[in-house]
């Protein structure tokens, strides 16, 4: 049988191959990356952050931060136990966490205030005392971000409130939130 010369129809451009050849790279980087988030491959210095309910106060009453498919953690600000701290209750359920830490910073300045791991108390649960003495203007809008370290995977949530201020000090933020 004679050889026969390729048809134009059956040959693909060279556009269509470079087409099809970022398409597989795509397909090749979104799973890689969707294999991270699942698997929690990765560093195990790298928190994964998960965002709470914008309209839930902390300071009001307790909230909770779903950490994905692994579990939630929620958080509540006791009236103060003395002048200038509140009384942190964190626990956490669907996870075996062996410590978490509190970051408290500044909202508007983006700047860390204070840095704290809290004291465990029973096998999900957490407390410590937040010192809230550091005030410069006369409200003060606060992040509470809450890392939990479980195992190769750390996971976080953060939590907003707002303080008044007098005379330098912070007052309650249950005082400040009923406005």
């Amino acid at each position: 049988m004679p050889d026969r010369p390729p048809r134009e129809d059956m040959r693909r451009s060279k556009t269509l191959n470079a087409l099809i050849l970022v398409t597989l790279v795509t397909v090749i980087v979104a799973l890689g990356y969707l294999g991270n988030y699942y698997l929690g491959v990765g560093s195990s210095h790298q928190i994964t952050w998960y965002p709470t309910n914008p309209f839930c106060n902390v300071a009001e009453r307790r909230c909770t931060a779903s950490l994905g498919q692994r579990g939630e953690i929620s958080l509540s600000l006791d009236k103060r136990e003395t002048v200038h701290d509140a009384l942190i209750q964190a626990s956490v359920s669907s996870l075996k966490p062996s410590k978490v830490d509190v970051l408290l910073e500044a909202r508007d300045r983006g700047r860390v205030v204070e840095t704290m791991t809290l004291d465990k108390i029973a096998p999900h649960r957490f407390v410590g005392r937040l010192p809230l003495d550091w005030c410069n203007v006369p409200h003060m809008r606060w992040r509470l971000k809450v890392v939990v370290h479980s195992g190769q995977q750390n996971l976080g949530g953060w939590f907003d409130f707002d303080t008044t201020c007098k005379n330098g000090r912070a007052v309650s933020a249950l005082e400040s939130s009923a406005r």
